[in-house]
């Protein structure tokens, strides 16, 4: 167990918990500088986030779940249990070998793809980050992007999740999902 920017990293991987850690922590960085390249503000470390983020990143890596974003609506109500959001987004990466700069290998791939690019440059504030590397040297890595502003209108929910849906969030308001560019978007509206 380590303990990063207030976020307890817990970890099963050839990586050593110091090491998954310092991924994590490139990560946020290269985050910030893209943020910063196109004059927005840096996110912040956000612990309910990066819980999810890393559990979910073990749970690919250890082969409980599928590459993706499966179960993106359950982190973000267990996210939504400990903190109030406004919007919601998720990055998802799988490199193969554990070589190299897996971070910038990471954020260079997301920036290429433009959902995941949205989700980078997006109206975010908060970020949290789980990095797991199995025996076989394949890395998987989450980001949970959260806006934490007080206001409930224009709310956007983002994942590569192929899934449309709709459903009523009584606390809410209205949430209307629909597919854009391969990125499900989730729009709520005040009651």
């Amino acid at each position: 167990m380590l303990l990063f920017l207030g976020l307890t990293i817990f970890t099963q991987s050839i990586f050593s918990a110091d090491t998954s850690a310092k991924i994590a922590e490139r990560v946020v960085q290269l985050t910030n500088a893209q943020r910063a390249q196109h004059g927005l503000p840096s996110l912040r470390p956000n612990f309910p986030a990066a819980t999810q983020a890393l559990e979910h990143s073990l749970n690919m890596s250890q082969g409980r779940t599928s590459v993706g974003h499966e179960n993106f609506s359950l982190r973000t109500e267990k996210i939504r249990q400990e903190i109030p959001i406004n919007g919601i987004g998720e990055n998802v990466a799988y490199l193969k070998a554990a070589k190299g700069d897996i971070a910038e290998r990471a954020i260079n791939m997301w920036m290429n793809s433009p959902g995941h690019r949205e989700n980078i440059l997006g109206n975010y504030t908060d970020i949290g980050v789980g990095v797991a590397t199995n025996s076989k040297g394949e890395t998987y890595l989450t980001q949970i992007f959260i806006n934490s502003g007080t206001s409930t209108s224009n709310i956007t929910t983002r994942s590569s999740n192929l899934e449309t849906r709709a459903r009523t969030r009584p606390q809410l308001g209205r949430s209307n999902i629909r597919a854009v560019g391969g990125v499900t978007v989730e729009e709520i509206t005040s009651p």
